[in-house]
C-alpha cells in the first residue's frame, strides 16, 4: 500500500519555434560554427551535399574530437535546454558544402 495519495508526472517543455540556417563552408578542411539561440531544445543537422562532414562542441574541436555525420544523414539531438551555444563543422573533403542547421526552442 503506497502512503502516496497524488501522482506527480513531469511536464515536459515542448519545443514551438523553429529557425532554418544553411551554413556555408566554402573551403574543405576549414573550421566554420553556428551560435544557437538560448532556450534551444533540438537541433537538426543535414550536409547539402553527399559528403561527410565533422561535428563539434568546441572551437578547433572538427580537428582534435569530433562526430561525423555521413553524407546526407541527418544528425539530431533533442531534450536540449540551452542558455546559448555554438557548433562547430567542417567539411574534410568537399569544397562548396552548405550544413542545414534546423533549430527548435
Amino acid at each position: 500500500m503506497s502512503n502516496f495519495s497524488t501522482t506527480s508526472r513531469p511536464q515536459l517543455s515542448e519545443a514551438t519555434t523553429n529557425k532554418i540556417y544553411n551554413l556555408s563552408m566554402p573551403l574543405s578542411a576549414t573550421e566554420y560554427f553556428q551560435a544557437l539561440d538560448a532556450g534551444t531544445k533540438k537541433v537538426l543537422i543535414r550536409m547539402r551535399n553527399p559528403s561527410e562532414a565533422r561535428l563539434s562542441y568546441a572551437s578547433g574541436g572538427t580537428n582534435v574530437s569530433w562526430i561525423t555525420i555521413k553524407g546526407t544523414a541527418v544528425y539530431s539531438v533533442d531534450g536540449l535546454s540551452l542558455t546559448g551555444g555554438i557548433i562547430y563543422l567542417q567539411s574534410p573533403t568537399a569544397t562548396g558544402q552548405v550544413a542545414e542547421i534546423e533549430q527548435w526552442s
